[in-house]
């Protein structure tokens, strides 16, 4: 369904639309927790918080936030990937040597 009936303009506002959403709008949506229960006024953002892995990864035992996170995950993900790549890899050429011809 469109939301206007000429097509470049519904793919103008589509495009509009995406931009504002996944451009503007994080920057003025960024959370904050003020800490209330010390003597000065000062605020920590979500930014300054470390918060702690159930399950540590690597040598990683805390995150800053989702990004850090994931970079992790991603990074672990990859060596593992690697390391398994290489085993394949020495099992095919173990298998080659030693098939005698065949």
């Amino acid at each position: 369904m469109r939301i206007f009936p000429h097509k470049s303009i519904n793919g103008k506002v589509l495009l509009f639309l995406f931009f504002i959403f996944y451009f503007i709008l994080p920057f003025s949506l960024q959370a904050q927790n003020t800490n209330t229960n010390t003597s000065s006024a000062a605020t920590t953002y979500a930014d300054d918080i470390l918060y702690p892995l159930e399950v540590p990864i690597g040598n990683k035992l805390y995150i800053e936030n989702l990004t850090d996170y994931i970079t992790t995950v991603y990074n672990f993900a990859v060596s593992i990937a690697g390391i398994l790549a290489v085993v394949v890899i020495m099992y095919g050429g173990l298998r080659w040597a030693t098939s005698a011809g065949n």
